[in-house]
């Protein structure tokens, strides 16, 4: 029963196509007709008036999208800082540990990583989520193609894709793990 259902959904198919090919260009035809016809008989005064009546009406569609659009885009900009900028804290704080005394436990590491997961899950872009992903994958593996030069250019990516995100341009591979790190470009081996 549902094959023959679904045999007669493709046929309508093929013939609603079929008549779409046929009777689209007839139709664009009449509406081109029926403008320059119309265009024709007009004054050019009121053809200028008309052409920039529809122009102002377009351009004013265009404008709101675009407002609508950037207002959104400052939105989530504005929920996405936190998190990330709660990543960046984490990245610090684990190139700190040993140094001056500063301890990071397992636990508050584990307690940071759950708070960052939990708004990334809200707030995150699909491409910040999917570098993210990545970089947790690529650190639970115990292989010996998991290289610590590879865990920190995919902690690199994820900030550069966070960057992004916040409408801030990415930066060249090593430069922001040299915040961190000294002497970078020896360990991910770029001179």
């Amino acid at each position: 029963m549902k094959a023959l259902l679904l045999l007669l959904i493709i046929i309508d198919g093929y013939y609603f196509v079929l008549f779409l090919v046929e009777n689209i260009p007839t139709f664009i035809n009449t509406i081109i007709t029926y403008l320059y016809t119309v265009t024709s008989t007009l004054d050019a005064v009121v053809l200028v008036a008309l052409i920039t009546g529809v122009i102002t009406l377009l351009n004013s569609f265009y404008s709101k999208y675009s407002e609508s659009k950037n207002k959104r885009r400052e939105y989530l900009a504005s929920k996405r800082e936190t998190p990330y900028s709660e990543f960046i804290e984490l990245v610090n704080k684990v190139s700190q540990q040993g140094n001056n005394r500063c301890t990071y436990s397992e636990d508050d590491m584990l307690k940071d990583i759950n708070s960052f997961n939990s708004k990334l899950i809200l707030w995150g872009s699909p491409n910040v989520v999917q570098k993210w992903n990545t970089f947790r994958k690529n650190s639970v593996q115990n292989n010996s193609e998991n290289k610590p030069e590879n865990t920190l250019v995919l902690i690199e990516d994820v900030m550069n894709e966070m960057r992004k995100d916040l409408g801030v341009k990415p930066v060249k591979k090593g430069r922001l793990l040299s915040i961190f790190i000294n002497d970078i470009e020896k360990v991910i081996g770029k001179d």
